[in-house]
């Protein structure tokens, strides 16, 4: 029948040839979201550092704390949210806003081609998975389902950078 999915023999091979296919498919959006977002916090590291750079009295203290802080979002690969403390709010708070301001910017522009691979990439898991209980094929069908309960946001965006997580 139109629309129904034949159900794969080897549904393991099915689903790394899924998520290549969801790969490429996304790719070259999804790279384009990936640089945006690591310029935006590149750019937010440099500009903290050139506030402390310029900044009059800095104390060691702060300049230790601004080293780790840029360690710390470097490594978490993201502008944080809020800063920690008043201080910090005083220090760096308008750079923070105007980074992370831009950070969601970015994200909100990507969303929407996010959500739509999202689905299409879990509609096509549900229907193969339906099609093998249809065989009888449980195994198969019960290792689709935990991989569309299991993939969230940040597994998606795993499959999208061509990390292929394991099926819980």
């Amino acid at each position: 029948k139109a629309g129904e999915v034949s159900a794969p023999a080897d549904v393991t091979e099915w689903l790394l040839r899924h998520r290549e296919n969801t790969q490429k498919i996304h790719k070259d959006k999804y790279e384009r979201f990936q640089r945006r977002w690591a310029q935006n916090v590149e750019d937010f590291i440099d500009d903290i550092l050139r506030e402390t750079e310029t900044a009059r009295n800095v104390s060691k203290e702060a300049a230790d704390y601004i080293g780790w802080f840029t360690k710390d979002v470097e490594e978490q690969g993201k502008v944080p949210a809020a800063l920690g403390s008043e201080r910090e709010e005083r220090f760096i708070g308008a750079i923070r806003k105007r980074a992370y301001e831009e950070q969601e910017k970015i994200r909100k522009e990507f969303q929407p081609d996010f959500e739509l691979a999202k689905n299409r990439y879990l509609d096509a898991v549900k229907a193969c998975a339906d099609a093998l209980m249809k065989q009888g094929n449980r195994e198969g069908a019960g290792l689709l389902t935990r991989e569309h309960e299991a993939t969230n946001d940040d597994r998606f965006h795993a499959i999208l950078r061509g990390e292929f997580p394991a099926v819980p």
